[in-house]
């Protein structure tokens, strides 16, 4: 049992099952569909609400990524914006043999991922099992419209949902997720995209979900803290974890190692890409 809820701790904890999203939080409208006219200058609509510098919502835009995790083998992801609006978008992330996707809405208030695992929270690893999770109510901003260091900000998901571990092993989860963000100060990050002057956002991830394997439901509580680091007309360049899963720390590292498609920025020295 405390094996089994280790690995659906840690699948959890990457945020990639197949999602399905939750209605727009209060004071945030939910997109509509594709985008048409002139674009701002992240590549969003002239005007829109998603045109924000540390998270650039460009139609068609990529991000490569790795993650080095000690709870598995390295991996590699990337993520793909489409279906640009000026009230939303969608985000579609491709990891080996997996394929997900996220609709985030636009706001007053900033950006919001409408399912858990779509914004900047913490990557793990992934398990390569077949899930279907889905948020059932969100609260609170992904990423907030303007960024200062010193700035605080929550976000809360409600999920639901079941990962086929094994041939015979299905695991029904609820319960929250909850996160709580801080801008702490400009950095230089270099990784394999080049190197960056970076805004480093600290968070605290708590999970508490019950988790039912078939022999009774278990409770499973836990925090995870970490950082990710966001550059101007970039987006997220580096992000690091570390957490007690079951008794055991595990951590994390994710780096970008390419950007296509309209977003790019000045980077501090040479690039190697």
């Amino acid at each position: 049992m405390r094996r089994r809820l280790f690995a659906l701790a840690v699948f959890v904890l990457v945020g990639c099952a197949s999602e399905q999203a939750a209605p727009a939080p209060d004071g945030v409208t939910a997109s509509n569909g594709g985008a048409t006219g002139a674009t701002g200058a992240t590549g969003s609509p002239v005007g829109s609400l998603c045109d924000n510098s540390y998270y650039p919502a460009v139609d068609g835009a990529s991000w490569s990524y790795r993650i080095d995790a000690s709870a598995g083998p390295s991996s590699r992801y990337t993520d793909t914006v489409t279906e640009v609006a000026d009230d939303g978008f969608v985000v579609t992330t491709r990891f080996p043999g997996l394929k997900t996707q996220a609709r985030w809405s636009c706001g007053e208030q900033g950006l919001v991922s409408l399912a858990y695992g779509g914004g900047p929270s913490v990557s793990l690893t992934t398990l390569g099992a077949e899930s279907s999770f889905e948020s059932k109510d969100v609260a609170g901003v992904t990423i907030p419209a303007s960024l200062a260091p010193g700035d605080t900000w929550r976000q809360t998901f409600l999920i639901h949902g079941e990962a086929f571990l094994s041939e015979d092993v299905t695991a029904l989860t609820d319960g929250t997720v909850k996160i709580a963000f801080e801008a702490l100060g400009i950095d230089e990050v270099t990784v394999p995209a080049g190197t960056f002057p970076a805004l480093q956002v600290s968070l605290r991830v708590r999970l508490d979900l019950t988790i039912d394997m078939g022999d009774g439901a278990a409770p499973f509580r836990t925090t995870v803290t970490g950082s990710s680091w966001f550059a101007e007309g970039i987006g997220m360049v580096k992000a690091s974890s570390e957490g007690d899963l079951a008794g055991t720390t595990t951590t994390s590292e994710t780096v970008l190692t390419g950007v296509r498609g309209g977003v790019g920025a000045t980077s501090v020295g040479s690039s190697r890409r």
